[in-house]
């Protein structure tokens, strides 16, 4: 049993003095806020803008690419945020998106959806010319169906598992889901 505890402790020790090695040669960016902008692809969106209800007039066919004659853009983005310390940053996103079609009544259908969202990221490394992140966004947006007029909803994205390679100029990719789009985004930003 002694044993056992003289060798856990003995691990314990050595853990802490590799972390601590570790913690020497931190990056600290020398920046404060950045400036991006990215889309998202909605690959689900006619399902989650069912549950909306927003949707009833154009079949879901249309809103999932499978005829020609429905449009889904995916979510065109710009955030902006502000660097807290060197693995937290806050900030706001507005997106837009629009899914189009011919709808069951034989008339063209158009949709946009709008929303503003605080975000809150969360670095989990940082490199000079790599970042992996994740981030949590939530706010409101705005539905505007050209039969029924606009309505409100929770908008909301999760991103567990983000990429930025790059410096100041810098490319990103992030998985997401969420009340506007599921799956991929990926986009360009700057760091000031």
């Amino acid at each position: 049993m002694l044993r056992k505890i003289i060798l856990c402790a003995t691990a314990i020790c050595a853990a802490a003095i590799h972390a601590s090695g570790q913690t020497a040669e931190k990056y600290t960016p020398d920046y404060s806020w950045e400036v991006r902008t990215g889309w998202g692809y909605a690959p689900i969106s006619g399902l989650v803008l069912y549950a909306f209800g927003a949707l009833n007039h154009i079949t879901s066919d249309e809103t999932e690419g499978g005829s020609d004659s429905g449009i889904a853009t995916g979510d065109l983005s710009l955030d902006i945020a502000r660097k807290i310390n060197r693995w937290l940053a806050v900030g706001a996103d507005l997106s837009w998106s629009r899914f189009s079609g011919n709808g069951d009544d034989g008339r063209d259908h158009i949709m946009d959806m709008y929303a503003v969202m605080p975000q809150v990221t969360m670095n989990y490394l940082t490199k000079e010319n790599l970042t992996l992140y994740g981030k949590l966004e939530a706010g409101i947006g705005v539905i505007n169906f050209d039969c029924s007029g606009a309505s409100l909803f929770f908008a909301a994205q999760a991103s567990p598992i983000g990429v930025t390679f790059g410096h100041r100029f810098y490319g990103f990719a992030e998985l997401s889901a969420g009340t506007l789009y599921q799956g991929g985004k990926i986009g360009f930003g700057f760091r000031f």
